[in-house]
């Protein structure tokens, strides 16, 4: 019993010391496959490395990206007001939030 609790505690700890590591490969892959207009992959490895930590504000910037180019407009949106929040002089997420915000006005009249 004491051999499987301290590989697993080895383990468990590995496995935290590697988290940075697991967070910076979802996003380098995200933007591999963002530059590659692959939005679905890069959308699914952008919201990993959000899992994994959220509060690096360029993760929640390119998943705007990638959910806009996407077509998911409201989704973006959320990532974009997100963006605001951790920096709310971000000029170009302010564009593309009051962009998204017309267009889904305009397909509401529609």
């Amino acid at each position: 019993v004491c051999v499987c609790v301290c590989v697993c505690h080895a383990w468990t700890t590995a496995m935290v010391s590697d988290t940075s590591s697991f967070c910076r490969a979802h996003y380098n892959l995200g933007l591999v496959l963002q530059k590659q207009k692959r939005f679905g992959p890069a959308e699914e490895s952008f919201l990993e490395a959000l899992n994994i930590h959220g509060g690096d504000k360029r993760f929640h910037q390119h998943l705007a990206e990638v959910l806009e180019a996407n077509g998911k407009l409201k989704r973006a949106l959320l990532y974009y007001e997100n963006l605001l929040k951790f920096d709310p002089q971000d000029a170009n997420a302010q564009t593309r939030a009051a962009s998204i915000r017309m267009q889904l006005e305009q397909a509401e009249r529609e």
